[in-house]
């Protein structure tokens, strides 16, 4: 199956070039993955317009999870081509031997990249007339506007972002304080992040993520949701001994600061 000039990579040819199964993917990367760049999607997303599940569901499908080969030697997660390019590149085999793909520094500037993509580029024009939180009229509408051959990418983007639930994420009150005041969420190949729940939004200051305790939570309950030891956590925050009670609203550090 041919690729259409100046585009990502379809799922038919994701599938010879990356060799695991895009239609087998293994949960738990795949949840590593979402842990390790929803805050990245999230910030792209009140960059771009373009929804955050739209993206991550984008990177998990073109990326096999972050363990393509592209992905992996390019840190390039959404398969896109050099056309205009004048950064790094790597050759690989494609619809041709030896086809240029571009090679980012970084997995935020691959990110950032797959966004200017789209806002740069007429035919994806129509797709900013769409509203943030219709995920589904943004995953037909790049299969209308041609985003890759494949006559069922928009079902299989849907189906990623709702087994995820990763709508979630198209939700303002997702979004962490410091993307609102234009500081860096985290730096690439933050292993940390893998630990990084779901079910909450994590901000980050001093380099380091934290939560905003509720009402319900222990130093115990935070310990184990984010996979570290107490002492781990008291650490992280400060403390020589375990309080009493947290306070709802009070910043927790799940991880250690920079400063």
């Amino acid at each position: 199956m041919k690729l259409f000039r100046n585009i990502i990579i379809p799922l038919a040819v994701c599938a010879v070039l990356f060799p695991s199964s895009l239609l087998a993917r293994d949960t738990t990367a795949c949840r590593q993955y979402i842990r390790k760049y929803k805050n990245l999607a999230i910030q792209e997303m009140e960059r771009s317009g373009i929804p955050a599940s739209i993206i991550l569901a984008q990177g998990i499908l073109e990326s096999d999870c972050g363990r393509s080969l592209l992905a992996v030697e390019a840190k390039n997660h959404f398969g896109i081509k050099c056309h205009g390019w004048e950064g790094d590149t790597i050759s690989m085999d494609d619809d041709a031997p030896g086809e240029c793909f571009r090679k980012y520094k970084s997995v935020s500037q691959s990110y950032r990249d797959h966004s200017d993509f789209l806002i740069g580029r007429e035919r994806y024009k129509q797709l900013f007339s769409i509203a943030t939180d219709d995920y589904a009229g943004w995953a037909k509408g790049l299969q209308n506007c041609g985003y890759a051959t494949d006559p069922n990418y928009a079902k299989r983007i849907i189906s990623i972002i709702e087994k995820e639930k990763l709508y979630r994420f198209d939700s303002k009150e997702t979004v962490p304080v410091d993307i609102v005041a234009g500081r860096p969420l985290f730096e690439d190949g933050d292993e940390s992040l893998c630990k990084l729940s779901l079910d909450r939004p994590v901000f980050f200051r001093d380099g380091a993520p934290y939560i905003v305790a509720s009402e319900i939570d222990t130093y115990g309950s935070i310990a184990k949701e984010y996979g570290l030891f107490v002492c781990e956590l008291l650490h992280y925050n400060g403390l020589k001994k375990v309080p009493v009670k947290i306070r709802e609203g009070t910043e927790i550090f799940i991880g250690k600061r920079k400063k």
